[in-house]
């Protein structure tokens, strides 16, 4: 799994239990987002009346997302994954073959020890353990 908004929801669901920022996007029928930043529904409601009565019909549809850090790619969100494994007591360690941290239980060691680990892979690996997988 690349880098991406479903590993980030993942890892925010199970591992760091974040609860995610909710917004509501207008998109067209390719799921192309036409506006952004609704806080609420009403919102994008109101927002897809408009257009609709001043503008030609251009098949919109207002669509809710789950918001969560950018786990997998930035490393400043990555130190709330470090924080949860050292909560939860598991074991991280660079596995210089795999090129990927490897996460299971025992004595903890910190991830950020391995400085050629990725956000993505420091995720992957915690995923991996808290799933028990």
């Amino acid at each position: 799994m690349m880098p991406s908004r479903e590993l980030d929801a993942l890892v925010g669901k199970y591992v760091v239990e974040e609860i995610p920022e909710i917004k509501w996007y207008a998109v067209n029928k390719e799921e192309t987002v036409i506006h952004q930043d609704f806080n609420y529904q009403s919102e994008a409601d109101e927002w897809l009346e408009f257009d609709k009565e001043h503008g030609p019909e251009r098949g919109l549809k207002i669509v809710r997302r789950e918001l969560y850090s950018k786990y997998s790619e930035d490393m400043f969100d990555a130190w709330a994954v470090e924080e949860r494994i050292a909560e939860l007591r598991l074991q991280a360690k660079y596995c210089e073959s795999l090129k990927q941290v490897v996460v299971g239980t025992g004595e903890y060691v910190g991830m950020f020890d391995f400085i050629h680990t990725t956000p993505a892979q420091r995720c992957k690996a915690a995923l991996l353990a808290v799933l028990d997988l």
